[in-house]
C-alpha cells in the first residue's frame, strides 16, 4: 500500500485479485464485485479525493459504516439474463438500477470530513426497495 494514501490502486487490485473467485462463484449472483467495479478513470478520480494518512481525521473516531446497494449496472450484466435484470429493476421504486458513480459519491461522503457523527450505520442504496 502506498504509505501516503489511505487507499491506492495496488491495494485495491490485490483485494480484487484475492476475492475475485469468491464473488464470481456467489449465488444467485455476486452482490459485491471488487474486480472491475470502477472504470479506471472514475477510480483515479475517487482515489484522488482520499486524504493522505496525515490528513485522516477519523482515525480518532470509532466510525464504522457500511453500504447496502441494490443491483448495480456493471460488467456483470453480461452474465445475467435480460429477464433477471428486468425483474430486479421492477422491484425498485425508483424504476432503475443503481450506478457506480452513485456508489462512489456515497463512499466519498461517508469517508469525507462531513460524515463526523454517523457510525454503526448501513447506508441504504436500494432506490426505496423494501422487499427482496
Amino acid at each position: 500500500m502506498n504509505p501516503n494514501t489511505v487507499l491506492d490502486r495496488e491495494s485495491l487490485a490485490a483485494i480484487a485479485k484475492r476475492e475475485h473467485d469468491v464473488y464470481r462463484a456467489a449465488q444467485p449472483y455476486p452482490h459485491v464485485a471488487l474486480d472491475g467495479l470502477f472504470p479506471e478513470e472514475l477510480l483515479d478520480r475517487v482515489l484522488a479525493e482520499f486524504p493522505t494518512r496525515e490528513q485522516v481525521h477519523w482515525t480518532s473516531y470509532d466510525n464504522v459504516n457500511a453500504l447496502a446497494p441494490v443491483m448495480t449496472e456493471t460488467e456483470l450484466f453480461r452474465e445475467m439474463t435480460a429477464e433477471h435484470i428486468a425483474s430486479t429493476r421492477a422491484k425498485i421504486p425508483m424504476g432503475r438500477l443503481l450506478t457506480i458513480p452513485e456508489i462512489a459519491a456515497m463512499v466519498a461522503w461517508i469517508v469525507g470530513p462531513e460524515c463526523t457523527f454517523c457510525t454503526g450505520f448501513t447506508f441504504d442504496l436500494s432506490g426505496g426497495r423494501a422487499t427482496y
